[in-house]
């Protein structure tokens, strides 16, 4: 991914017309967001009720070759491949000569995730690359900048990328992010939802807090292990396991905190011990001194 050059920025403003199965409807273009392999993302909002807010992504001028795979991407968007965790289709036209498709707007996910947030999160992932695998697709490209917030809630973004399910399949036209792709991603172009759970994985190892971290360090070396015959293989088995290494880590803090009262009861019982120890002793000793200055009294009367 790369900034859009300055030079080639829609200005903010600018109106453009996309159709729907409604009819048309017309836009204004906000600000830039981002450049990817194929497309650019601007903000965008609808000129007239229910005032959409909405993200158009352009088709860039020097990837007039991609045409047919932008195509693909909008078909995909518009069939909701991903279900409710991905961005709703509003439309889509030609720009200057350039295809776009308009879509739901999703706001950045937030980095320093804590333990329970991480759950939700991966939860509704996991349902989102569920319904995406069921659909017979692999996304293939899952990292920070392809996940969204849709009302609060986690989802899928950037389609270009999905390709469908043959585990099997070879193929050199994939779309590769170096610290997010699988090893088999990155060798032949494997389409799988182990592919996916590699990707998921490897965006959590960057986007969780470090108390996180060391809860689901196993979970996530799981998810990340380079061999695809021993990785967990679906998201739902990867969101299970986090669950699972959470109920442990409950258990080794409650054990741990256990341990710690347990140990400080120990040492005021050792301290009221000695403590009563000390007062029977200094006890004995003012009595022997008493014992002593009566009997040195005795003798002294005697004389």
């Amino acid at each position: 991914m790369s900034t859009i050059p300055l030079d080639e920025i829609v200005p903010f403003g600018t109106k453009v017309v996309c159709r729907d199965e409604a009819g048309e409807t017309e836009w204004t273009f906000g600000d830039a967001i981002r450049q990817g392999g194929t497309g650019r993302v601007y903000e965008v909002f609808e000129c007239r009720v229910p005032f959409r807010h909405g993200a158009i992504k352009l088709l860039r001028p020097d990837r007039d070759d991609a045409a047919a795979a932008f195509d693909r991407e909008g078909e995909r968007l518009k069939n909701r491949v991903a279900g409710a965790h991905g961005p709703k289709f509003f439309g889509r036209g030609t720009f200057r000569g350039r295809p776009f498709v308009i879509m739901e707007f999703a706001r950045p996910i937030r980095r320093g995730l804590g333990i329970r947030e991480a759950l939700t999160f991966v939860d509704e992932l996991a349902d989102g690359l569920s319904a995406l695998h069921a659909n017979g697709f692999c996304h293939g490209d899952i990292k920070p900048h392809n996940l969204g917030l849709f009302d609060g809630r986690p989802g899928l973004l950037d389609f270009g990328s999905v390709r469908p399910i043959i585990p099997d399949a070879t193929s050199g036209d994939v779309t590769r992010t170096p610290g997010y792709s699988a090893p088999e991603l990155e060798d032949n172009g494997c389409a799988a939802p182990w592919v996916d759970v590699y990707g998921l994985a490897a965006t959590l190892n960057e986007i969780l807090s470090p108390k996180a971290l060391d809860a689901f360090a196993p979970v996530l070396r799981a998810g990340m292990d380079l061999r695809a015959e021993a990785r967990i293989q679906t998201p739902k088995a990867f969101a299970s396991a986090m669950h699972g290494c959470h109920r442990a880590h409950r258990r080794f803090k409650a054990a741990a905190r256990w341990a710690t009262a347990a140990l400080a009861a120990g040492v005021v019982g050792l301290g009221a011990i000695m403590s009563a120890r000390t007062w029977q002793r200094r006890k004995e000793l003012r009595a022997r001194h008493a014992a002593l200055i009566e009997e040195r009294a005795r003798l002294s009367g005697r004389r």
